[in-house]
């Protein structure tokens, strides 16, 4: 018998498997919507394009490795009934794979932060002062993922005991390991979050930008949420029986990366909904005055027009008439030639006339 023929009876994890499965599906879902974003507007990927894909491809790996935990390490079985399928040598497959685990959410997550800064520095370039307050959470979104992820790696010395609970050595607080960094990345979540509401409150948008706005935000929140939730199923944790009690835990720790990839793709993606659904309500190029410095919720793309600024060009929206078709005019730098051997361009003559009198003196 394996885990594999015990799975229809462990609700744990088919709880969990059902709900990042259709997570990561979505992931990849907005993250195509986005990526064509950028290709109906004619943009290259940007930074926080690309963080975003690493995001996702760390997540897939950790999805893979949670896949392992439960048909390889028993997740959601008691640990008794866990050793009678496995043997005891499955508590130290289960340990190594929760460890690999916990490197890979420290990881999805800060990527995931940085995507979302980047994306706060493309659009909102003009604002110097915000530039600014980004790149400094940028940078303390760097540091606190170094050292998270170190301090995760080395909870214990050596490193074997983390998956060898009895081997000779010593590990960290796990109060400190789950708790005060839990804590840290709450707060730091927050700012993020919060830090273009100053911004976003003073444009005049219409209503289907406003609802995406308040589906971004209450998604965010949501996501801050659930990383408080997973405090009380820390404090109820049972190592004796760790296969059971880290169920649950896993369920809503796999929830933040997963929740926080759409929510950082979706900001991103109204052009290509706009041309789904063939409506101005998800369009990102109306203008939103100059007082705000910004000229769209979406990066504007680079021009290949020589001698302009791409990134500071104008882009105007086609306007129809309903009386007046309107027609492409194409201009060319040789006119036809004439009768006369000339070519037939509008030529402006000016005449001068100079009128002089004698000085009187």
């Amino acid at each position: 018998m394996s885990f594999v023929d015990t799975f229809h009876r462990n609700d744990g994890a088919k709880m969990d498997l059902a709900v990042e499965t259709t997570l990561l599906f979505l992931d990849y879902f907005t993250l195509g919507l986005r990526l064509w974003s950028r290709r109906l507007r004619r943009t290259g990927l940007q930074g926080s394009d690309w963080l975003i894909i690493a995001a996702t491809t760390v997540m897939t790996a950790r999805y893979s490795i949670s896949l392992c935990l439960i048909f390889q390490g028993g997740l959601g079985m008691h640990i008794g009934e866990a050793f009678a399928i496995g043997g005891t040598g499955v508590l130290t497959t289960f340990l190594k794979l929760v460890y690999a685990v916990d490197l890979m959410w420290i990881t999805t997550c800060t990527l995931t932060k940085l995507a979302v800064l980047f994306f706060y520095i493309e659009v909102f370039y003009i604002k110097n002062k915000f530039i600014r307050l980004c790149y400094v959470a940028v940078a303390v979104s760097i540091a606190y993922g170094i050292a998270s992820f170190f301090h995760f790696a080395f909870y214990c010395t050596p490193v074997k005991k983390s998956w060898y609970p009895t081997m000779p050595g010593h590990c960290g607080d796990d109060n400190v390991k789950y708790l005060m960094w839990g804590s840290v990345d709450i707060v730091l979540d927050a700012i993020i979050i919060c830090l273009p509401v100053p911004i976003l409150s003073s444009l005049q948008l219409p209503i289907g930008k406003k609802l995406g706005l308040v589906f971004v935000f209450g998604l965010g929140l949501s996501i801050l949420a659930i990383m408080g939730v997973r405090f009380k199923f820390y404090k109820e944790m049972d190592l004796t029986d760790a296969t059971y009690s880290l169920s649950s835990m896993a369920l809503f720790a796999a929830l933040v990366p997963l929740l926080g990839i759409i929510n950082a793709n979706i900001p991103a993606i109204p052009p290509a909904l706009q041309h789904i659904f063939k409506s101005n309500a998800f369009a990102t190029q109306k203008g939103v005055g100059s007082s705000t410095g910004v000229s769209s919720l979406a990066p504007q793309p680079w021009s290949n027009k020589k001698g302009v600024s791409g990134r500071f060009e104008s882009e105007f929206e086609r306007l129809s008439d309903p009386d007046i078709p309107l027609v492409n005019v194409q201009g060319g730098t040789q006119g036809n030639r004439d009768s006369n051997g000339g070519n037939s361009k509008i030529q402006v003559t000016t005449n001068w006339r100079v009128q002089s009198s004698p000085r009187k003196f």
